[in-house]
């Protein structure tokens, strides 16, 4: 079963600063991008490795690309262009990839703490399951919005044990994310939520939670990549 890593590296990362995209501000000395590259090819070299990003940033990429240690010039990769959003960057990404029983594994490059261990236990609970996300506990006190119409409270408490936070990479059989994704456009619809986990479930098929990694935590803001980086350091 033929595995295939779609890494989505196509937003413009205002919220982190920095000047330039957040994918390619380095984390020790590495583009933050290529730290999951090397988790999945250390996970199985044999991933077929996609990054998907806006055509753009073409130029940074072989900027970047050049300035990479020989060994991980060695690490074949493949970039195609990125859509408007995510959905379509996932679609583009997706045509990239050759059989309907492959797997596929689509994940953030803004989640450069991925483990390899992570990596495995997702390809083995979806070589199974043909449909397997990482999870993790909500440890946050939460609350939820109410509608501007309801009388009384703006927010109100929910009790956490009842959520978990989604992380990525979430992998799927290819055929799987085909038939989700086709059906969302035949429908002519557009998902509520953020991630290709939920495109699949409103589709019919069932989504298998494993256990995620706390550490794998997704950069967003400019103090994310400190802990970013004493994170990669704890690893390493």
């Amino acid at each position: 079963m033929a595995r295939y890593a779609l890494i989505l590296a196509g937003g413009d990362g205002t919220r982190a600063g920095g000047g330039v995209p957040k994918q390619f501000r380095e984390l020790l000395g590495i583009p933050m991008l290529w730290w999951a590259v090397r988790s999945f090819h250390e996970s199985d070299p044999s991933t077929n490795i996609i990054i998907v990003m806006h055509p753009g940033f073409f130029d940074d990429w072989d900027i970047m690309y050049r300035l990479l240690p020989e060994a991980d010039r060695d690490i074949k990769v493949t970039v195609v262009c990125g859509g408007r959003d995510r959905i379509e960057s996932t679609a583009n990404g997706l045509m990239a990839v050759d059989g309907d029983e492959s797997l596929v594994a689509v994940h953030d490059a803004a989640r450069p703490v991925l483990s390899p261990e992570l990596v495995s236990r997702l390809w083995r609970t979806a070589e199974i399951h043909h449909a397997a996300i990482p999870c993790v506990p909500e440890v946050n006190s939460l609350r939820r919005k109410m509608p501007a119409e309801t009388e009384g409270f703006d927010t109100v408490p929910v009790d956490r044990a009842e959520f978990m936070a989604v992380q990525t990479p979430q992998v799927f059989r290819k055929s799987v994310l085909d038939d989700a994704f086709g059906k969302m456009i035949a429908e002519g619809r557009k998902p509520l939520f953020t991630d290709d986990a939920s495109i699949v479930q409103s589709a019919g098929f069932p989504v298998f939670i494993c256990d995620g990694d706390p550490d794998n935590i997704k950069v967003t803001t400019p103090s994310d990549f400190a802990i970013a980086e004493a994170l990669l350091k704890m690893h390493r």
